[in-house]
This record gives C-alpha cells, sequence and structure tokens, in this order.
C-alpha cells in the first residue's frame, strides 16, 4: 500500500544550501534580534512597573464607604407610610416613615381627668363658700358697727346723767352745810338742841358720799365712753366687744382657711392640667410616630414595608451621608508600618480614568473592627492579615452626583520607607 502525501501544504523539509534564497541569513538574523528586543522591552517594563511602584503601597481592596443612619421606630404599631426608595436624596426633616399604634392603654388619662373634674368640683364648692362667708362677715361687721354706735350712744347718755346727778349732790351738799352753819349758831345762843345739830352734821356727811359717788360714777362712765370710741366695751358681765365682732373674727378667721385651701385647690388643678396636656403628647408619641431625615443624606437600605407591623427599637430604613464619603483601603499588616498619617494618596475608581486625592486618616485595628459595623461598605476579607485605612477625600464629589458609597477603586499609598524592590533584595540576601 503505498502512503499517501498532502500536496497542498508545503514540505517543512530545510532547504539545502545551494536552495536557498539570497539574504536568507540576514532574515533570521532580524527575526532573532526582534524576539530578543521583545523580552527585553517586557523585562524593562516590569522592572520600571517595580521601581516605579517601590515608594507605594497600591491595593485594589478598597471600597467608598460612608456611616450609616438607621432609623428607628420609638414604638411598635403599623407601618403605614414608607415613601423612601432606596438611592432616593432625602433633604432635612423630610418625611421618611409613619408608624401608627392602634391600642393604647389610656387609663392613666382617664385617672387624670377624674382627678382634674373633681379638683375643679372642689374649687366651685370652695368658692361658694367663700362667697357666703364674706357677705355673712360683711353683715356681722355692719351689726358690730351698729351695736358700737348704739353704746357710744347710750354712754353719752348716762354721761349726761351722772354729770346731772353729780351737780345736784353738790348742791345738796352746799344746803347741808348751810344748815349745819345755821343750826350750830342757834346750838350756841341755846335755842337749838344738841340733837338737832347732830342731824344736820349726819346729812352733810351723808351728802358729800353723795357727790363723792356720782363722781366715781361719772369717772367710770367716762372711761367706758372713751373705750366704746376705740370699739371696746367695759360693761359688767360683757365681753370686751360686741358679740357680733366676735363672730366676724371667726369667720375671718374660716375665710382664711378657706383661702389657703383654694389656692392649693388652683395650684393643684395648674398641676393637673400640667399632667394631662403631657400625657396627651405621650399619648400621642405612643399612638402616631413621625421618622424624619436627621440630615441629608441618600437612603441606603429599606428594612420594612409599609402594611408591616414593626416593633419599638426596629429598624426601618438606612441612610448614608454621600456628601461626606471616605475610603477604606485593606493593605497587608506588614505594609502599614511604612505608612504615614496625612499623607497625600492617589485613588482611583474602578472604570475611571480619572485620579482623586486623598489624604490618609487613620490606621485601623480593634477601633476600626468596633466602628466598622456603622459603616455602609468595608473592603472585602482575605486571607492574609490586614490592615484597614481610612482615607479622607479631597475632591468631594459636587451636590446632585451620583452617590460613591460602595464603589470599589484603586488606591496608591506613598510610603516614607525601603521600596519594595529593596525589601526583597534584602530578602534575598
Amino acid at each position: 500500500m503505498s502512503a499517501i502525501t498532502d500536496v497542498s501544504s508545503p514540505s517543512t523539509r530545510p532547504l539545502p544550501a545551494a536552495d536557498r534564497p539570497a539574504g536568507w541569513a540576514g532574515t533570521l538574523r532580524l527575526r532573532r534580534v526582534t524576539k530578543f528586543a521583545v523580552v527585553i522591552g517586557v523585562l524593562a517594563v516590569g522592572a520600571y512597573a517595580a521601581l516605579a511602584n517601590q515608594g507605594y503601597v497600591v491595593t485594589d481592596n478598597a471600597v467608598v464607604s460612608a456611616y450609616r443612619m438607621k432609623l428607628r421606630t420609638p414604638i411598635a404599631g403599623e407601618l403605614t407610610v414608607l415613601p423612601a426608595r432606596v438611592g432616593a436624596l432625602v433633604p432635612a426633616g423630610d418625611l421618611l416613615a409613619r408608624v401608627h399604634r392602634r391600642r393604647i392603654d389610656d387609663q392613666h388619662m382617664v385617672d387624670l381627668r377624674q382627678a382634674l373634674d373633681h379638683a375643679k368640683a372642689v374649687l366651685t364648692a370652695d368658692q361658694r363658700q367663700r362667697d357666703r362667708l364674706v357677705a355673712m362677715h360683711a353683715a356681722l361687721v355692719d351689726r358690730s358697727e351698729a351695736d358700737l354706735h348704739a353704746s357710744r350712744d347710750r354712754l353719752r347718755g348716762l354721761l349726761l346723767e351722772a354729770a346731772g346727778a353729780l351737780r345736784k349732790a353738790e348742791a345738796m351738799r352746799a344746803l347741808a352745810q348751810l344748815r349745819l352753819a345755821r343750826i350750830t349758831r342757834l346750838a350756841a345762843d341755846g335755842v337749838a338742841t344738841p340733837a338737832a345739830r347732830d342731824t344736820e352734821v349726819a346729812a352733810l356727811a351723808a351728802t358729800t358720799a353723795d357727790v363723792a359717788a356720782d363722781r366715781g360714777q361719772l369717772a367710770a362712765l367716762a372711761a367706758q365712753a372713751a373705750a366704746a370710741a376705740h370699739g371696746l366695751l367695759l360693761d359688767d358681765g360683757g365681753n370686751d366687744v360686741p358679740y357680733s365682732a366676735q363672730r366676724a373674727d371667726e369667720v375671718a378667721i374660716t375665710l382664711a382657711r378657706l383661702e389657703g385651701d383654694l389656692s392649693t385647690t388652683r395650684a393643684r388643678i395648674a398641676g393637673l392640667h400640667t399632667a394631662v396636656a403631657a400625657e396627651h403628647r405621650r399619648l400621642d408619641l405612643l399612638a402616631d410616630a413621625v421618622l424624619r431625615a436627621p440630615a441629608v443624606g441618600t437612603v441606603w437600605k429599606i428594612d420594612a414595608i409599609a402594611g408591616e407591623h414593626v416593633t419599638a427599637g426596629e429598624s426601618v430604613a438606612e441612610m448614608v451621608d454621600c456628601a461626606h464619603p471616605i475610603v477604606l483601603a485593606a493593605i497587608p499588616d506588614d505594609e502599614a508600618t511604612r505608612i504615614t498619617l496625612g499623607r497625600a494618596v492617589r485613588v482611583r475608581l474602578a472604570g475611571t480614568t480619572t485620579d482623586l486625592r486623598g489624604r490618609v486618616m487613620s490606621i485601623g485595628g480593634a477601633r476600626f473592627r468596633d466602628q466598622g459595623r456603622a459603616l455602609a461598605a468595608v473592603p472585602a476579607p482575605r486571607q492574609t492579615p490586614r490592615e484597614i485605612i481610612r482615607i479622607a477625600l479631597e475632591d468631594t464629589p459636587p451636590p446632585g452626583a451620583a452617590c460613591l458609597v460602595g464603589r470599589s477603586l484603586r488606591v496608591m499609598i506613598p510610603t516614607h520607607g525601603e521600596g519594595v524592590l529593596a525589601r526583597w533584595l534584602a530578602h534575598l540576601m
């Protein structure tokens, strides 16, 4: 059997030296030189890359992040309104959600209203009693004044009567003195008897005693009149003031005590009004909770839907501040010691060709692990130990620009130590 030969393909056997075309050796040398040049160029580019990056720490495990603001409902109830949408820019104070609680325990409000109604009833009754006592006190004062006027008039009459009685007694004493003098002369002449003279002496003594008694009565009446002018009565067996005045004083004491009770009741009513208003506000807060944006931000996550029942403290939505993003970059642990705080860095968003400026704020650790829970995005975890570098962007996005949070990027951080190549050579040696 003969072999089948493909005559369509050229022969791969080397041509004999006699059959080689002219210039073939030069072409072969040119090809070899070109291959060597390409290899040397590739090595040069790699060396340049190593030398160019030996003063930088470069990582692609970086992300734009921002702090999350969780909106938690303060009450348990039904989520009735939730107009927010993920990615929407929300101004400060804008309505994000409303929670309504259908059943509320308002027994404390009922008790407060009952206490308020009772205090108002007590105040009304005390005011009516005060009005009656005020009228009674006015009547008693009038009666007391009328009694004092009558007593003064009576004492003035008694004073006049006593003065007349005194004058009469003095006249009778003068008459007794004249009769005694006359009978004494007659007795000296032997006309009158000694007994007649003794009778006249006794009559003079009696009239003298009457004068003294009338003067004492007049002085007593004058003292009573002077006391009555000052509102006091000095009658025997009586009180120092009229009975109406005494009753007026008792009513005045009762009024003073009642005014104290009225003031206490008014203060209690004012306190109950304040308590009722505070309880009303509390019930309003328990019945409806309005969640508003605490600051300008972008809705990052929706944790509930309208019509859903939420519990107190449950998160309804999350917001991030896209206007002030930060960059989180993960680098190996041994590279972290070569980075200086405050060093200017270059970052480039994935899919772009423009570098953004930034500055190293902090190098992570345990503190970052605690704060990382509040961040919207963190670098992807790796098997090797990593440190998180926090970078503040100096080229912040303009207002209204798309939110950068969650975008991955490439970060170049200048170092202050030896380069990568020098450390590699030192490791080999």
